[in-house]
């Protein structure tokens, strides 16, 4: 890699943004004390947030490319797929991000790269997007949060990262630029919700587990969020399929939890009312219609982020009524399940080094910024990244060590805005502090910004930048030749080998080695 140095100074604007972590006490479900620990924290929505997912776009049935009703098999179960990682153990309250990184973003990657599930280097850790949601404390998150944090910035396979979690206290976070790169190239690209409370929903759903409801030979999987303590459990007879096997009939009213839903059979049967036979066209629950509430035929399969020991090897099968139902009712949250797309390929153009500590990371902000003009003070263009967005609680930028850190930033996206590379000039990085009390410090010791559409050359902003109380500071990084000098040794014959033309300078007494004419 080469390196363009600028030495540029910092500014300073107000800082206008504030956000807080939700953190909710764990709760273990394990009725043995000596088992492993059954977590359930998932955090209690908010109106906001509530309203925000019942504003997800919803997927229909597209009748053109979807198979028919009659033509669906009776059942898809896409755990026994290469795709699907192994059941495993979520380390704490982690299980927002064990269902929706662990599993199905997991899923998703390794089936849009015909990826063998099994492998670590195709599986993804849980603890990378948890410690940056969990409060700092080992509280809840959900799902959806973990997939913007992926959105914006990646997330490294299990091996970069180091396994799947951290260990207590779970405020760990990942230092190293080429460990934040490594992970930009797997990124999600969009989620949407699946209303399951009526027969059309079902038959949605089912769909999305055999052809995505488009045709395509393999299906996903989906997310969900419930009550599980108290659930009304009852083993399969032997007149059902998956005879011997645990169904549930209803969640339960505590223990909030996410899990996820790998698949469904049709012929699957329970005697929910105990009448002695299975029936979807009698009202069993008086309610005077005959709708999914009243089903007793048909069941979806979870897995869950509890180990082995749950339920059959860590799945448990929930009777199709059930979907029907409201959240506290025996149902699931919104009678939503929410599904992923993600990108199958994707390789970051331009990216921000930086090294930084601070004392109070649950105080700061960070953006990135871009502008066409060398003589720019601010950006015209920013993007934030939710990773670093007033998260992790009241610890330095490492957690538990005051050591620097070292991120990785993508800015491909500020490369497009400004209407491609030859049009930015330079980049900027922003941190805004939310500190009225003047209770924390920080310093940014280097920011540079590499360029991979031209062999991965690095501008470095180099100079100590102080982040200023209670406001923004902002951190230039020009894209220009001038200033460069003393750090630029590759060969003539290397510079033309990258396609970049090349000269001898000598600035202010001192020999350079080279200076770059882009497009040369």
């Amino acid at each position: 890699m080469k390196r363009y140095i600028s030495l540029l100074a910092g500014s300073a604007i107000l800082a206008s943004t504030v956000a807080t972590a939700d953190t909710t006490a764990a709760a273990n479900i394990n009725p043995d004390p000596y088992g492993t620990p059954w977590i359930a924290n998932l955090p209690e929505l908010t109106p906001e947030q509530e309203a925000m997912l019942k504003n997800l776009p919803e997927i229909k049935l597209n009748e053109e490319q979807a198979a028919s009703p009659e033509s669906l098999p009776s059942t898809v179960d896409n755990s026994q797929n290469i795709h699907f990682r192994p059941i495993f153990s979520q380390i704490g309250g982690s299980c927002g991000q064990a269902s929706g990184i662990g599993y199905t973003f997991t899923y998703e990657m390794s089936l849009a790269r015909n990826l063998d599930a099994g492998l670590a280097e195709n599986q993804y850790p849980e603890h990378h997007t948890w410690n940056f949601l969990n409060g700092g404390s080992g509280g809840g998150s959900w799902y959806y949060n973990g997939w913007d944090i992926i959105r914006d910035n990646g997330i490294p396979n299990v091996n970069t990262y180091g396994g799947m979690s951290t260990s207590s206290p779970y405020t760990e976070w990942m230092s190293g630029y080429d460990k934040y790169y490594a992970g930009m190239s797997n990124r999600t690209l969009n989620y949407f919700r699946i209303d399951v409370s009526t027969a059309e929903g079902i038959e949605t759903l089912k769909q999305w587990f055999d052809n995505r409801t488009d045709g395509s030979a393999i299906g996903g999987i989906g997310n969900f969020a419930c009550y599980v303590s108290n659930s009304d459990d009852a083993v399969l007879e032997s007149d059902s399929a998956r005879a011997g096997e645990t169904i549930i009939k209803r969640f339960g009213n505590s223990g909030y939890h996410a899990m996820t839903f790998v698949g469904y059979d049709d012929d699957v049967k329970v005697d929910i009312n105990g009448d002695g036979q299975y029936t979807n066209n009698i009202d069993i629950n008086d309610d005077g219609v005959v709708d999914v509430k009243d089903w007793e035929i048909g069941a979806v399969k979870i897995a869950n982020s509890w180990g082995t020991g749950w339920g059959n090897n860590g799945y448990k099968w929930l009777s199709y009524s059930a979907l029907a139902h409201s959240l506290g009712n025996g149902g699931i949250t919104n009678t939503d399940v929410h599904v992923l797309n993600v990108k199958e390929s994707y390789t970051p153009s331009m990216t921000l080094k930086v090294t930084m500590e601070h004392s109070s990371r649950n105080k700061i902000s960070i953006k990135a910024g871009v502008a066409s003009s060398e003589n720019a003070t601010s950006p015209e263009h920013y993007t934030s990244y939710q990773s670093f967005n007033y998260k992790g609680g009241d610890h330095p930028m490492r957690g538990e060590s005051t050591d620097p850190i070292e991120i990785g930033l993508d800015v491909t996206s500020l490369v497009g805005a400004i209407g491609g590379i030859e049009n930015a000039k330079k980049f900027f990085l922003i941190i805004n502090e939310n500190d009225s009390n003047n209770a924390a410090s920080g310093l940014v010791s280097s920011v540079s910004a590499i360029n991979y559409l031209n062999g991965g050359i690095e501008y470095a902003a180099t100079t100590d930048t102080v982040i200023q109380n209670n406001t923004e500071t902002v951190i230039p990084v020009n894209l220009s030749e001038q200033g460069a000098c003393s750090e630029f040794t590759a060969t003539n014959s290397e510079h033309e080998t990258a396609g970049r033309a090349y000269s001898e300078t000598v600035t202010e007494g001192e020999t350079c080695y080279g200076t770059f004419c882009f497009g040369g």
